[in-house]
């Protein structure tokens, strides 16, 4: 029963600080949006329209539990999390480099990134860490 105990109590403090990861990380877009309507200076709102995202996926991926042990899944790397983490910061490389590809520009940017950035967030904690 105490080890039960314990995963409720950690469930339960996992939605409490994903809760406040949500608002602050949501209001820090929206403070960047308003900044970048009022100056015209884009370049905060895009790097942060690809990093909050990320850490949201990165504390998903502590939902079941704490990793307890450093193990490269190299395939979940190279296959899941590399591909994703470009397409999300596909938009930053077009700001610094000359990269002019719109139709990945289009699809890495469906859903703000939003999506690749939970899924590349998962794939890195997931591939580095296991639970043993």
């Amino acid at each position: 029963m105490k080890m039960q105990n314990s995963k409720l109590l950690y469930y339960l403090v996992w939605i409490i600080v994903g809760a406040l990861l949500l608002h602050y990380g949501n209001s820090l877009i929206s403070h960047y949006t308003e900044e970048a309507k009022k100056n015209y200076q884009l370049e905060s709102t895009v790097w942060m329209m690809a990093i909050v995202p990320f850490f949201y996926g990165m504390y998903l991926a502590l939902l079941e539990g704490l990793p307890k042990a450093f193990v490269v899944n190299w395939p979940l790397l190279f296959i899941v999390f590399l591909p994703s983490f470009l397409l999300l910061i596909y938009p930053i490389l077009m700001m610094y480099f000359n990269l002019s590809n719109i139709v990945i520009y289009k699809f890495a940017t469906l859903h703000d990134g939003i999506v690749f950035g939970l899924v590349s967030g998962i794939a890195l904690v997931k591939s580095l860490t296991s639970k043993r």
